[in-house]
């Protein structure tokens, strides 16, 4: 399986305000222009997408981040890698009408090399969920990302959720943290 590749020119530099987490209920308010889209949800909430990138890109926004897909330790390989393949071409496509993407690193350990196929050597903008606590996480999350760039002073890391900890961490070594939002209908208020 040939994975499309993500361009290097779209990647985005800063997180732009407001950020808002998918929805798949309706009604979405008209005529409001969102600054980064995410997709921390249960998946069944970006199936649709899946099946029609159309109802993605009438959304009015200026970045996103991948869709946030969910792995578990009993999933097989080849299943997330179908999966991952799915992200990555919705990623692309979104790039193809001038979208900058944030990379999600948001899955198990074991499934982090597979994660990356279709993202180029260099990238520099990556975005994850702090999850239970798991602090270490974060950090190994942060070196996949400096290792993948090759240059860890030049990656953008962004940390969706967590706790007050969680935000401490990223006030010490410069992350970029986003408060987990509580849905309300359409795209989050």
């Amino acid at each position: 399986m040939s994975f499309p590749e993500l361009s290097l020119d779209l990647m985005p530099q800063e997180i732009k305000e407001p950020v808002q987490l998918w929805s798949h209920k309706k009604p979405y308010p008209s005529g409001k222009t969102y600054g980064t889209l995410l997709f921390y949800c249960d998946d069944r909430k970006f199936n649709a997408i899946k099946n029609n990138v159309s109802l993605l890109l009438r959304e009015n926004f200026h970045q996103m981040a991948e869709l946030n897909i969910s792995t578990f330790d009993t999933d097989d390989e080849q299943i997330v890698t179908y999966q991952t393949f799915e992200k990555r071409r919705i990623s692309f496509i979104a790039q193809s009408r001038g979208i900058p993407i944030w990379v999600d690193l948001n899955v198990l350990p074991q499934f982090q090399k597979i994660n990356l196929l279709g993202v180029p050597k260099g990238w520099t903008s990556y975005i994850t969920r702090a999850n239970r606590k798991n602090y270490a996480e974060l950090f190994k999350e942060y070196q996949i990302a400096c290792n993948h760039c090759g240059n860890a002073s030049k990656v953008k890391f962004v940390v969706y959720g967590g706790d007050t900890k969680t935000l401490q961490i990223c006030k010490d070594f410069g992350w970029t943290w986003i408060q987990q939002q509580t849905p309300k209908y359409g795209l989050n208020m």
